[in-house]
């Protein structure tokens, strides 16, 4: 178990929070967000939420560091230790037998959320670097660190960006008027 050192630091009220604390309220609000993430990149509801705990587990390891960070520096952090979660899954699934079943289509998340749903829905249909380029620049990087992240030039991930608009816009419309008629 890892231990963290008892230096407080003003949360945005101005008072003093543990790290404990701090991170039990980071825990709450990221764990969705990156269960969300890891179903959206074709894990299932349960490898999704495992991969989003061993994320988790890593920014715990780290939180000594990242606790006086700003908010979205270390969701970055927590969505980098995602992806690695996520491949890590993935190569789990390529040693199993099984790999076509566990490589079955996108799943939704429950019909009670069914805008979010619909949301997921049309970005899984993107291609997986559109996709991609989308999900990092929602978790606020920019087209600089998306570009070194993914080795490609700024450019091309304006250009991935750009198609991806097109494309979503064109769904979107394509759905208010099946929702219509």
């Amino acid at each position: 178990m890892v231990t963290l050192a008892r230096t407080e630091a003003p949360d945005e009220d101005g008072d003093h929070e543990s790290p404990e604390s701090s991170f039990a309220v980071f825990y709450r609000e990221a764990f969705p967000r990156l269960v969300g993430r890891a179903m959206v990149r074709g894990l299932g509801r349960h490898d999704a939420a495992d991969a989003a705990q061993d994320a988790l587990v890593g920014v715990y390891r780290r939180w000594a560091v990242l606790h006086p960070q700003p908010s979205e520096c270390r969701f970055r952090y927590a969505s980098a230790a995602l992806e690695n979660s996520v491949q890590n899954v993935r190569r789990r699934w390529g040693r199993d037998a099984d790999l076509s079943e566990r490589l079955s289509p996108f799943v939704r998340f429950a019909e009670d959320d069914s805008a979010g749903g619909d949301a997921l829905e049309l970005i899984q249909e993107l291609p997986e670097r559109q996709r991609t380029v989308v999900l990092l620049l929602d978790e606020g990087w920019t087209a600089n660190e998306i570009a070194t992240r993914l080795r490609i030039g700024a450019t091309s991930v304006r250009t991935h960006l750009q198609h991806a608009r097109k494309t979503l816009n064109a769904k979107l419309q394509a759905r208010r008027g099946n929702d219509r008629g």
